[in-house]
């Protein structure tokens, strides 16, 4: 059961519905349905495909789940109406909303109520009649009541459970005079009880009950610091102690509010006994003093009840200030939104944190748009800092929407030129780490990166820092020191503190499940990944979703779910499709070919590059190096078009594209991936019969750069190389230690057993069709040697197929290379 209470703020349908599907995120693994893009504030929402989304999420339930929308008459149907209704018509049998509400429900009950799919239960069946309300205070009254009281209760009451209850709690605490109240003065049942607990305090305790209202939630600092006390913690016990409608609050130990009930209540109070200046004085000196305690959601709260626009502007810049440097957009761009677009464009620095906020969030099109509105104001009133602030966040956008190729070396010069200028611009050095990494310059990278945590450290940027800190690790990790990139994160999360579900907390987190893959630690990846997925939402950068969806499925691969693994990517391409991002697209195709190959999957691989336009002739070479740029979409089509040649047994032309492709990435000096392409020619050449070739270049290899370089990265994204490197430990050239081989176990028992392959059972046309196809030969050409029809070489390799018992020419080629033949003297002639 899951459930979720609308705020009173005009909340959307779309926002509870993303609200309830991110708690039962954080219960049940549902992954696979794509519905991550549906919610993006950024996105106009096309009802189809919502609702089918949402009906495809629902389904992959298997057991009986509630849905509670609690306080639902506060959610804002401006077009959602038909999308609800579209939704409740579609609902699988096992799946059951329920709506609280205080109005009628703004839905079409009508066809609910013909099919019997709906049961409403209005004010009248939870109206309590006189004998259960007499049947209810015998379990909760201290006294007992006659039937006139009952009838009392009941009728001031209208039968309403909360009300009644109330009452009868009131008779507890004031005893039988209670009724008499009721009866004689006519109160409000709410406002008689709360006003017999307010008249019972002393002077005093109605004084800290009364301006303690102010509060959304407080805590004895506050309470002591804005209403100028020493013992506030004395009453607020006093308070719980009497139940006196004061809630705790679980997430946060020493905090408490009032229930809303008691509230409304003593605000109205105060509306009368202090006045609007005493009022608007202590909200002031309330966000002020939060400020201080680095509260600022109350902050804001409070700073918002001013009627002091120049307040308003200062305290929403202070906290604006302390969530940028957090990474808490989304509270930024929620309490500036409160203030309206008007009084934004007319604050500068505002409407910088406004857009900062907007584009770090991913809301590009909402940012765009305000953008836009910046540039119609007059631009004589811009001061040059104010143009610099709004030209870096211009590329800002278009950097995170499109990634970074629509970035050139100028305009990243023209960045780092004013970098120090203002804390706006301080991520500019991040931006230049990330924008030479991308381009293989490794050594200016890393060296911008370090420089740029140093600062971003004493401003306090604690969401940027992770990002510095991650680009660190990566280019330690391109260079081949991996090992030194695990030690390194590994520190960086220990000493950083972090709240749950925060970004820097997000940030990290997905840098150590990146680790613990990394070191064959696959559950433990597994988990954090578990952990973090329901925190992954559009409000983060595209390369930290990207790593996220490309590991789990990867891990999902891994551990034996090719289906769910699949189903990852599918979510991924979906959530792309949003921006222009080549590069994670070219990730996501070569991590989908490399399982179609490993899985020989020959039917998703040809759509595969059909539908990207991949060539695989053995003419079709391509390059990863652009000017003194590396270029990774490219390295990526490259060893997606190589593993289709390898599914497709075509060994001799990989080897060649995967090799010229290995110095390439070596001349740019990123050996990690270096590794990998060398580690699959290495695979190709033993898959192609040459064994010892390929076992020296592996010896070569690793005399070069020690076992250490050889990560569970480079055992999956180099499928064989296990098999290769066995085989060169049993050659007594490399010994696998204890450590190595324990580390990497599952790696090695994954190798399938070696079969030989007995051609005495083959004619002899069988046979030489055989030695053809062994050659690497399509099944075209078998045919153009053979003067055959093509139809007729198919049959022949069905039956030749089948006699060896394989599936596939893939299979026949890794087994043949993998044990000498045993053919039988008659059948080779």
């Amino acid at each position: 059961m899951t459930r979720f209470c609308v705020p009173e703020d005009n909340y959307s349908v779309n926002a509870a519905l993303n609200s309830i599907l991110l708690e039962v995120r954080k219960q049940t693994q549902v992954i696979q349905a794509p519905f991550f893009n549906v919610f993006t504030d950024d996105v106009q929402v096309n009802e189809k495909l919502f609702v089918e989304t949402l009906v495809l999420v629902f389904e992959s339930f298997k057991k009986e789940m509630f849905f509670i929308i609690d306080d639902f008459q506060y959610l804002n149907f401006p077009n959602e109406t038909n999308i609800l209704n579209s939704l409740l018509s579609k609902m699988p049998s096992n799946i059951h909303f329920i709506f609280s509400s205080r109005s009628i429900p703004k839905i079409n009950l009508i066809p609910l109520k013909l099919n019997d799919d709906v049961l409403i239960v209005d004010s009248h069946d939870l109206s309590m009649s006189e004998k259960e309300v007499c049947d209810l205070s015998r379990e909760m009254c201290e006294y007992s009541l006659t039937g006139y009281d009952v009838k009392l209760i009941t009728k001031r009451t209208e039968g309403w459970l909360s009300g009644i209850k109330i009452a009868l709690l009131a008779i507890n605490e004031h005893g039988l005079e209670f009724i008499k109240n009721l009866e004689k003065e006519r109160l409000d049942i709410m406002d008689s009880f709360f006003h017999d607990i307010y008249t019972s305090l002393t002077e005093e305790g109605r004084q800290f009950f009364l301006f303690s209202a102010i509060f959304k939630s407080f805590n004895e600092e506050l309470c002591d610091r804005v209403l100028g006390r020493k013992n506030s913690g004395k009453f607020i016990r006093y308070l719980m102690n009497r139940s006196a409608f004061i809630i705790k609050d679980t997430t946060r130990p020493g905090w408490y509010r009032y229930h809303s009930l008691l509230s409304d209540f003593l605000n109205k109070q105060l509306s009368t006994l202090g006045g609007s200046n005493k009022l608007n004085k202590l909200h002031k000196v309330s966000a002020s003093i939060c400020i201080e305690m680095n509260e600022f959601e109350l902050a804001a709260y409070h700073c918002l009840l001013v009627k002091d626009d120049e307040f308003i502007s200062e305290s929403l810049i202070q906290c604006c200030g302390y969530w940028l440097k957090e990474g808490d957009f989304n509270n930024a761009i929620k309490w500036l939104d409160s203030i309206g677009e008007k009084k934004l464009l007319m604050n500068k620095v505002l409407s910088l944190n406004y857009a900062y906020a907007l584009i770090f969030s991913r809301r590009f099109h909402q940012a765009q748009y305000f953008i836009s509105l910046i540039d119609e104001l007059d631009s004589s009133l811009f001061s040059r800092e104010y143009e610099d602030d709004l030209e870096f966040l211009k590329i800002s956008l278009m950097l995170f929407q499109r990634d970074i190729d629509v970035v050139d070396r100028h305009t990243i010069e023209r960045l780092l030129a004013n970098a120090h200028a203002s804390d706006n611009r301080v991520f500019s050095m991040v931006i230049a780490a990330y924008f030479e990494m991308q381009h293989g310059r490794l050594d200016k990278a890393l060296s911008l990166a370090q420089h740029a945590k140093i600062i971003l450290e004493k401003k306090g940027y604690v969401f940027f820092q992770c990002y510095a800190d991650m680009i660190i690790a990566l280019c330690d990790r391109y260079t081949g020191r991996g090992v030194q990139a695990i030690q390194y994160i590994s520190k960086v999360y220990n000493t950083t503190k972090m709240t749950k579900g925060s970004m820097p907390w997000l940030c990290m987190n997905v840098a150590m499940m990146v680790v613990a893959y990394e070191q064959n630690q696959l559950k433990k990846s597994h988990n954090i990944c578990e952990l973090v997925f329901p925190y992954v939402n559009h409000a983060c950068v595209t390369e930290l979703i990207a790593t996220v969806y490309l590991y789990f499925s990867r891990l999902e691969f891994d551990l034996g779910s090719a289906h769910s693994a699949r189903g990852v990517l599918e979510q991924l391409n979906r959530i792309l499709i949003l921006g222009k991002y080549p590069r994670f697209k070219s990730q996501s195709l070569c991590e989908l070919s490399r399982q179609c190959y490993v899985n020989s999957d020959h039917i998703l691989m040809d759509k595969l590059l059909h539908d990207h336009a991949i060539v695989i002739s053995e003419n079709h070479q391509g390059g990863v190096i652009n000017g003194d740029s590396f270029d990774e979409i490219q390295e990526r089509y490259i060893l997606a078009a190589c593993y289709a040649h390898a599914l497709n047994a075509q060994f001799s032309i990989a080897y060649k594209k995967l090799d010229a492709l290995a110095q390439q990435l070596l001349s740019l000096g990123l050996i990690s991936r270096y590794v990998i392409a060398k580690c699959n020619a290495i695979v190709m050449l033993y898959r192609e019969g040459k064994s010892q070739q390929s076992l020296n270049q592996l010896d070569v290899l690793l005399k070069k750069y020690s076992l250490s370089v050889l990560s569970r990265n480079v055992f999956d994204e180099a499928p064989g190389i296990n098999e290769v490197l066995l085989a060169l430990s049993k050659s007594a050239v490399v010994h696998l230690s204890d450590s190595f081989l324990r580390i990497y176990n599952d790696v090695f028992d994954d190798i399938k057993p070696m079969h030989s392959i007995d051609l005495a059972s083959l004619t002899d046309k069988e046979v030489k069709i055989y030695q053809l196809l062994k050659s690497g030969l399509s099944n075209q050409d078998i045919s153009n040697e053979m003067n055959v029809a093509l139809s007729t070489t198919k049959w022949h390799l069905k039956n030749i197929y089948q006699k060896l018992g394989v599936k596939n020419r893939a299979e026949i080629l890794v087994m043949n290379n993998r044990e000498p033949l045993m053919a039988a003297q008659s059948s080779m002639t």
